[in-house]
């Protein structure tokens, strides 16, 4: 887990701190500085505590952005400001004849951090003076914090200016002007675009069927030809064949039969057989020369006869 970094840092750091002051005699302390000898080994156990803390864990962090592993080290150089903030204070109580425990207790906690945290500068204090040995641990915490953002900042920069440089050139005159489109609100739908396309001829089954209207029997257009009955039922039926003449002229003297127009069938499509001519909806078509009158002529009762008679089966 990326937590972890931070607790596996500090308490790295904290370890090679104690080791300095269980191996070593104590050079720094919150009451001064206690003079003595510094072998080699020392010195350089000091300079690269110097350098890991300073520079290695501050630069590698912020490089590979390992911002918790960040947070070890700079939690490290906390230590080095706490006894300063605390140990003021107490002072006055320490001085006091009647000090309480609790108050001995936590002063000696603070002062032991303060000579784990300054005991691994030694080294450095040894070879370029005391003054700066009692500096250098309070300088990692700001160290680490200003290398971690300064590396950051520039990998923003330089980010930003890659993706400047791979943008595309706008095509108006100004080539810092830029353009901006509209932002699209909801969702576009675009219909698939079609040429346009001449009326097709209506076919039989999308034809508009015109609408019937009773007409008189001379406005009445002839339809299609219908098998012609027998004259001897019509004759009969009818029980005059006087008018009929009469029936034939007046339907010369009527309209005539339009022709229907021819309608192209559609390619690729199976049709059934129908003839393209329109079927009137209404009364059944009458022909020149076969004609069903279903009614008498106006001056003279339709004489039926009588009823006929069943014939009665013998016994």
């Amino acid at each position: 887990m990326r937590r972890d970094y931070f607790i596996c840092i500090f308490l790295l750091l904290v370890a090679i701190a104690l080791a300095f002051v269980c191996l070593l005699p104590t050079y720094y302390s919150y009451d001064g500085v206690i003079e003595r000898e510094v072998g080699l080994i020392e010195t350089l156990a000091s300079t690269f505590f110097c350098l890991l803390t300073l520079l290695i864990f501050p630069v590698f962090t912020a490089i590979k952005k390992k911002f918790w592993a960040m947070l070890g080290n700079a939690a490290f150089g906390l230590l080095a400001f706490i006894p300063g903030m605390f140990l003021p204070g107490m002072a006055a109580k320490l001085a006091a004849p009647d000090v309480n425990i609790l108050t001995t207790v936590k002063a000696l906690f603070f002062k032991a951090i303060y000579t784990m945290v300054y005991a691994p500068f030694a080294g450095i204090g040894n070879l370029a003076g005391n003054k700066l040995g009692l500096i250098l641990p309070k300088l990692i915490l700001p160290v680490t914090l200003v290398i971690y953002g300064v590396v950051k900042l520039f990998r923003f920069y330089k980010e930003a200016y890659i993706a400047e440089q791979l943008a595309p050139v706008p095509t108006n005159d100004s080539p810092t002007q830029r353009t901006r489109k509209p932002d699209i609100l909801g969702t576009v739908i675009s219909a698939p675009v079609t040429p346009p396309t001449t009326p097709a001829a209506p076919t039989a089954s999308t034809a508009p069927v015109a609408p019937v209207t009773e007409k008189k029997p001379a406005d009445r257009p002839s339809g299609p030809a219908v098998p012609p009955p027998s004259e001897k039922p019509a004759e009969k039926l009818t029980g005059n064949t006087s008018e009929k003449p009469k029936q034939i002229a007046s339907e010369e003297n009527g309209p005539k039969k339009i022709p229907s127009r021819q309608r192209p069938e559609p390619t690729g499509v199976r049709t059934p057989n129908i003839s393209p001519d329109v079927i009137p909806l209404g009364a059944p078509p009458k022909k020149k020369d076969d004609v069903i009158l279903l009614s008498g002529p106006p001056d003279k009762p339709i004489e039926l006869g009588p009823p006929p008679e069943e014939p009665k089966n013998p016994q």
